[in-house]
């Protein structure tokens, strides 16, 4: 009986303990709290990438593919670089695409000159007309490289689909005679819909004309070679509505 005041506290501590050992056996472990940086994104990856993180192409869903298949464009451009002159083109190209990426294309362009103020200007001040070649066909032979293809919104619209390409090529521009000639064209595509397209370009020119000199100190009457040679430079602002089969 003596024990029995020592054992009571002893007892009752026991009691209050005991329940709350058995909660936390009971109770499931914490989970550790969560990165809020971690977000998984294994959809978008799905839809957007391939499944290959190396490679470089982004813009997997492409709405337009022209990988196999050609083009065929009409042309209307405005011919700069000649000096005594206003000029028009206009022709046709056909272009194959390889890839996506990469295509080749075939243009030609008949030029209409028509005189300019500055040489109607000239011939009536001084009376006579300066010795130069009007340029009048020039034909493309190109390889191209796309490296830019995107979307944009029109007017808030609808979503429209453009690329951005550049495509250096050798070809022939014809004067008073064939030139060989370097070309390089800076140019957008517009896809309007699954077929038809719309091109703006800027194509730069450079050849070596031979002008011929009846007159001056070129001329064969005063011992020189009866012509001069010029180098010569123009810039075509081209545009093209095209057909994709």
């Amino acid at each position: 009986m003596k024990l029995l005041p020592i054992l009571a506290p002893i007892l009752a501590l026991v009691a209050l303990l005991l329940p709350a050992a058995t909660y936390a056996e009971d109770a499931a472990p914490a989970e550790p709290p969560k990165n809020p940086e971690s977000v998984d994104i294994s959809g978008l990856e799905q839809d957007y990438w391939r499944p290959n993180k190396d490679e470089l192409e982004v813009v997997q869903n492409r709405r337009y593919d022209k990988k196999g298949k050609f083009e065929v464009a009409a042309h209307y451009g405005f011919f700069q670089g000649q000096d005594f002159v206003d000029a028009k083109s206009y022709g046709l190209s056909v272009t194959y695409n390889f890839t996506n990426q990469f295509f080749t294309e075939v243009s030609g362009h008949k030029i209409n000159n028509s005189d300019n103020d500055f040489l109607t200007s000239v011939r009536t001040r001084f009376g006579f007309t300066p010795d130069f070649n009007r340029q009048t066909e020039q034909y493309v032979l190109a390889g191209g490289w796309t490296p830019i293809y995107a979307k944009f919104s029109l007017l808030g619209q609808k979503i429209s689909h453009f690329e951005m390409y550049l495509a250096p090529g050798i070809g022939i521009t014809k004067t008073a005679a064939n030139h060989l000639s370097g070309h390089l064209t800076i140019g957008q595509k517009f896809f309007l819909t699954d077929t038809f397209l719309f091109r703006v370009e800027w194509r730069m020119s450079k050849f070596t004309d031979k002008v011929s000199t009846p007159q001056g100190s070129t001329s064969l009457a005063n011992g020189g070679p009866g012509f001069v040679e010029q180098s010569i430079t123009t810039h075509n602002i081209i545009f093209g509505l095209g057909v994709m089969f």
